[in-house]
């Protein structure tokens, strides 16, 4: 070949090899498969389950966190939804924090292991699932008392569900949400994911803008 040939052929080459990397930079990295939240084998979790019935409701998460440290959270963490953040730990603290719900026997507790709201309407969820068969699952919508994002029954809230702070329920609740806020590192990076429902049951999808 000769050495114009070669010339024509490599800028042939480079040009293809331009439109390639084009291509490939415009669909972006692959996406991240949804992240189960119900449906994991093991995962720490706080989310906003929207059962409204005269007003379009939506899930939202509010924390979440994955064996291996993966996390995220939202900056409301009273309702959840968006902005939110993500980061990863080291999972060991995870697996800390599903031994202190075990030392302090929350997995058989009859009393923290219930729900307090009505119907037709959101509530909180708090889960533990350490993949070992053990599951602290609590469900509530009194923190939603006064929060002017959520269309709820706040007389309903006041006599279905009133908690003291003594309450074992109440003091369960707080000391769960604690544990798992503790988590949150100071370093983290914007997320655009969200909560969906997949076969009636709440996932994470890390990228909601794609």
């Amino acid at each position: 070949m000769t050495r114009k040939g070669l010339i024509r052929c490599f800028a042939t080459f480079a040009m293809l090899t331009g439109i390639g990397m084009f291509v490939s930079l415009d669909a972006g990295p692959p996406l991240r498969a949804p992240e189960e939240i119900e449906g994991a084998e093991s995962i720490l979790a706080i989310y906003l389950n929207d059962m409204s019935i005269w007003v379009k409701g939506h899930d939202e998460l509010i924390f979440a966190a994955w064996p291996d440290g993966t996390m995220v959270w939202s900056e409301n963490w009273t309702s959840g939804g968006a902005p939110y953040k993500r980061s990863k730990i080291d999972p060991a603290a995870i697996q800390g924090v599903f031994q202190e719900f075990k030392s302090a026997a929350y997995y058989e507790s009859k009393a923290l292991n219930s729900s307090h709201f009505g119907p037709h309407g959101p509530f909180v969820t708090i889960l533990a699932k350490d993949g070992q068969g053990n599951v602290l699952k609590m469900e509530s919508w009194h923190e939603l008392m006064g929060d002017p994002a959520e269309d709820v029954d706040h007389d309903a809230i006041q006599k279905l569900a009133p908690l003291s702070p003594r309450d074992p329920f109440e003091v369960g609740w707080q000391k769960a949400r604690g544990l798992m806020r503790r988590l949150v590192p100071d370093e983290s990076s914007p997320s655009s994911g969200c909560i969906e429902r997949q076969e009636g049951r709440p996932v994470w999808k890390w990228d909601c803008d794609r």
